[in-house]
């Protein structure tokens, strides 16, 4: 069983990049990664009664998942954006965590998520843009990582799970998320869309879903889709009970016993 996982891989890039599967490497990353993984933990999540925190920004708030069709968002055929395209993914994070806890809380399944505030991390150190060089230049005056591994500490071992399950946090406080993240419509279209596009079996069923075979389905070659997008984690490694980063440390320390899964 697994008791915690929290999808915490994230990256930001100036130019655009394509994943092995011609995804928008932002949205492999930071969403569909994520997506992934968390249906091929679920089975030992449910069995725990687990949490999943997703870890997202503040900077959602300027995401927009309705400016475009969704596959063209996550495949990156739009004029691209660096900043654009970060923020979406984190739009996205925030909209599957509350559409998760809708599907999957009747199975003991608790999520939730969080902007764990502006942290000195390596996220800028991968581009030479002016926007990255600039936010090197503040990364003295930024929280230390530890600070974001506290709040996720709270949401994973501190609160009872009534008090996280289906809520957005801005570091150790809940917070109202932007507007776009309580549309479960929009919800459940990513849900599905990234299934369709990663070959994943969607869980739960969305308000509208048949109770027939199946919720999403497994295109062929859907194994080596999985496989692939989770390699596009790539240098974000995946490690049981400890991450190579300061946000990671804070909360494999903090959580003692528990078993975790913890990508960064």
């Amino acid at each position: 069983p697994i008791d915690l996982l929290v999808n915490n891989a994230g990256v930001y890039r100036a130019r655009r990049e394509l994943s092995e599967d011609g995804f928008e490497m932002t949205m492999a990353v930071n969403h569909l990664g994520h997506f992934v993984l968390t249906h091929l933990l679920l089975e030992q999540l449910t069995e725990a009664r687990g949490r999943v925190i997703s870890v997202s920004s503040d900077g959602h708030r300027s995401g927009d998942l309705k400016r475009a069709p969704l596959e063209d968002i996550l495949t990156g055929v739009i004029p691209f954006k660096g900043l654009q395209a970060y923020a979406d993914s984190k739009l996205a994070n925030v909209l599957f965590a509350l559409e998760l806890s809708r599907r999957m809380g009747q199975a003991g399944l608790t999520a939730a998520a969080l902007h764990p505030g502006v942290l000195s991390t390596r996220i800028w150190n991968q581009n030479l843009n002016p926007l990255s060089l600039m936010m090197r230049v503040f990364k003295p005056f930024m929280k230390r990582s530890s600070t974001g591994g506290q709040a996720v500490c709270r949401l994973a071992v501190d609160s009872a799970a009534a008090d996280v399950d289906g809520r957005y946090f801005h570091v150790e406080e809940e917070s109202t998320a932007a507007d776009q993240a309580y549309d479960q419509e929009l919800a459940e279209e990513l849900w599905t869309e990234s299934a369709r596009l990663t070959g994943v079996t969607a869980a739960g069923r969305g308000r509208g879903e048949s109770r027939g075979r199946g919720d999403a389905g497994v295109r062929h070659g859907g194994a080596r889709a999985r496989s692939r997008i989770l390699r596009s984690l790539g240098g974000h490694r995946l490690r049981y009970a400890r991450l190579p980063c300061a946000v990671g440390r804070g909360v494999a320390g903090a959580c003692g016993d528990l078993s975790l899964l913890l990508g960064d």
